[in-house]
């Protein structure tokens, strides 16, 4: 049974370079195969997105101004008591710089009738609090952890896209998306991490890692292991987001250190990064929020 949800999207000759080399590239790292139109069971909508607030973004304070000078601008009173501003600064101008564009698909249609067994990821906060209050902290995430998961021959043609100009593509490796990728890929750690999770050595929630000390020699030791591990296991972390003895590191959201938990301070300007710092303390957020979520 050969089906689509939505006919494939159209794309703006930006977008259609980015997608060329990508598809090549995966091809190139046996993540997709092309598939005859015949085998095909269902087909995802592709879409391109930008990185969400690309850039360095505003302080607090600078927020705050400008929201004042909207309300003056409306006749509304300021919002905030703030001080006269020193200097104007604007946001920062990304039309010079070239876009970047993430290739993903919409597998809502194939998640709705597939079911998988949950795999919890236990209490985020908990994790946070336990690397929090250390001298040292290393945070790490799997690279293309998810790619590393290999699709059963049966399920790819479930897992399809198809590329203007190029036909169509099954996925040999579990992509984002997927309704069950969190669930295997948390097998996969569970398997191969458990003891060094059981000892307290590490942190894991799905592909973010964490690991604390209280002293360089503890902090080497940890890292020793960690490393040994994934060697041993044939798994890559990803050298971009990997930081070693910090004293305030980002896990899983949130900012870890010597003082406890707090915001991710990257995210303070962007309204549903605060707010989902709070997710957990809030009833059916992810219904609240996805209207917002919905716009962007």
């Amino acid at each position: 049974m050969f089906q689509t949800k939505v006919p494939p999207r159209s794309f703006n000759p930006d977008q259609r370079a980015f997608i060329e080399p990508k598809v090549n590239e995966m091809l190139e790292a046996d993540i997709i195969r092309q598939i005859h139109p015949q085998d095909v069971r269902f087909v995802a909508q592709t879409v391109l997105a930008q990185k969400a607030h690309e850039g360095e973004g505003l302080t607090i304070d600078e927020l705050k101004h400008h929201i004042n000078n909207q309300c003056l601008r409306y006749g509304l009173p300021g919002e905030f008591d703030m001080p006269p501003r020193p200097e104007q600064r604007e946001l920062p101008d990304m039309q010079n710089k070239p876009k970047k564009w993430h290739m993903c698909q919409d597998f809502n249609g194939i998640n709705k009738v597939t079911e998988v067994a949950p795999m919890p990821q236990g209490n985020i906060r908990a994790k946070q609090l336990r690397l929090s209050g250390h001298r040292y902290i290393h945070v790490f995430d799997f690279a293309a952890g998810f790619y590393g998961v290999a699709v059963h021959p049966d399920s790819q043609p479930y897992i399809t896209f198809y590329v203007e100009g190029r036909g169509y593509f099954s996925y040999k490796h579990m992509p984002f998306g997927v309704t069950g990728g969190p669930s295997e890929f948390g097998h996969i750690t569970a398997v191969r991490f458990h003891d060094l999770i059981a000892k307290s050595l590490l942190e894991l929630f799905v592909n973010d890692g964490g690991m604390a000390s209280n002293s360089f020699e503890e902090g080497i030791n940890k890292l020793r292991i960690l490393l040994e591990r994934v060697r041993r296991e044939k798994m890559s972390l990803s050298p971009s987001k990997l930081r070693l003895f910090m004293s305030e590191a980002v896990f899983a959201g949130a900012q870890v250190g010597p003082n406890g938990v707090s915001p991710d301070s990257s995210k303070l300007t962007a309204f549903l990064g605060l707010t989902s710092y709070f997710h957990n303390l809030m009833k059916g957020y992810a219904q609240l929020e996805a209207p917002l979520r919905n716009i962007l």
